[in-house]
C-alpha cells in the first residue's frame, strides 16, 4: 500500500537501502556482492538543486530589475522573501505530513513568484509612505496596512485555483 509519511521520502529511503546493502556485503562470501541501482533519490537531489539555483538567480534578478524603479535597499529587503519562502516552506512541511520531493519543488517555484509579486506590492506601499515623508515604522505599518486586501486576495485566488487538487481520489491524490 501507499503511505505517506517523513521515513518514506527518496532521499531517506535511499540512503537506509543503502547503509543496508553495505551490512549484508559484509556478510556475503567474498565473490557475491549486492549492488545498488537505479538510485532515484538522485532526481530529487537535482531538483533541489534546480530550485536553489533557480532561487538564487531570481534573488539576483529581483534586486537586480527593482533596482531600476526602487531604492536599493528596498530591492534586498524584496529579495529577502525569497530565502524566507523557501526556509519557511521547508520548516513546515513536517508539520502538514509532506516531505522534500519533485512535485513539493515544483511548488515551491511556483509559489515563489506569488511571494515576490506580493513583497513588491507591500515594498512598493511602505516604500512611498516613507518618501512622502512617514517615519520607517508607521510608513510600515500604514503601508502593509494599505494593501493587505490586494495581498490576502491573491494568496486567496491562487489558493482556490490549486484547491481542487486536495480532493483528487485515489494514487493521484497522494500527489498533492
Amino acid at each position: 500500500s501507499i503511505r505517506k509519511s517523513e521515513d518514506a521520502d527518496n532521499i531517506r529511503v535511499c540512503n537506509r537501502i543503502k547503509e543496508k546493502i553495505v551490512q549484508i556485503n559484509k556478510t556475503l562470501p567474498e565473490n557475491v556482492e549486492i549492488l545498488f541501482a537505479n538510485d532515484e533519490s538522485t532526481t530529487v537531489k537535482n531538483s533541489f538543486s534546480i530550485v536553489v539555483w533557480n532561487g538564487v538567480i531570481g534573488f539576483i534578478f529581483v534586486i537586480l530589475i527593482l533596482r531600476l524603479f526602487l531604492d536599493f535597499t528596498l530591492s534586498i529587503w524584496v529579495a529577502m522573501s525569497i530565502p524566507f519562502t523557501f526556509m519557511g516552506a521547508i520548516f513546515l512541511l513536517p508539520f502538514f505530513g509532506s516531505f522534500l520531493d519533485t512535485i513539493t519543488l515544483t511548488s515551491m517555484i511556483i509559489v515563489l513568484g506569488i511571494i515576490v509579486d506580493d513583497a513588491i506590492i507591500v515594498s512598493d506601499s511602505v516604500y512611498s509612505r516613507w518618501q512622502n515623508g512617514e517615519s520607517p515604522e508607521k510608513a510600515a505599518i500604514e503601508g502593509t496596512y494599505q494593501v493587505w486586501r490586494p495581498v490576502l486576495t491573491t494568496i486567496s485566488t491562487t489558493l482556490c485555483a490549486f484547491a481542487p487538487m486536495f480532493f483528487v481520489p485515489g494514487t493521484m491524490g497522494l500527489f498533492q
